[in-house]
């Protein structure tokens, strides 16, 4: 028997294993475990990136981007979106793709619709990044698995602008 706490199976990515086992109790794969807080502690970059709300506001922005991938540190930026609400309503849109470095491959087109077509005039990352940044200004920001989306937003910010914090309030 293998003593498992906080971990991974690697097989089925079941997550969270807190008991005895000496196989995945998921999938049934054995010796094929991840130490979460390991991973964590590895993969944790010190980042300001503000906070969690418990009450919904009335103004905000709403965010959302596209990627080659899922990987902030190997992936790209190709599409860069927000709505602003005040009280409630849309009163402003952002929106524009991006010109990736490398080709997007078919998967990805295939997810997000967009081609290398679509962004073979697009502006790069770096010329469109501050007013983007401009237009959620200081307001608090929402969206969809939006950790993922400021990882990216973020780890641009210091490559081309040594910006260091984006708050989500």
């Amino acid at each position: 028997m293998v003593t498992v706490y906080n971990k991974k199976c690697l097989a089925c990515k079941h997550q969270n294993i807190h008991e005895v086992l000496n196989k995945c109790p998921i999938c049934g794969s054995s010796n094929l475990f991840q130490d979460l807080e390991l991973k964590n502690k590895r993969n944790c970059k010190n980042r300001n990136k503000g906070k969690n709300l418990v009450k919904f506001p009335n103004d905000y922005t709403i965010i959302d981007i596209e990627t080659t991938g899922l990987s902030a540190e190997f992936d790209e930026i190709i599409e860069l979106s927000a709505l602003k609400i005040r009280n409630n309503e849309i009163i402003d849109k952002f929106s524009t793709l991006i010109k990736p470095d490398y080709a997007i491959d078919q998967f990805i087109t295939n997810l997000t619709g967009i081609t290398n077509e679509m962004v073979k005039n697009a502006p790069k990352i770096k010329e469109v990044l501050n007013e983007y940044l401009d237009f959620i200004a200081d307001d608090i920001i929402v969206g969809h698995n939006v950790n993922f989306d400021i990882n990216f937003i973020y780890d641009n910010c210091l490559e081309y602008y040594e910006k260091n914090s984006l708050m989500i309030l």
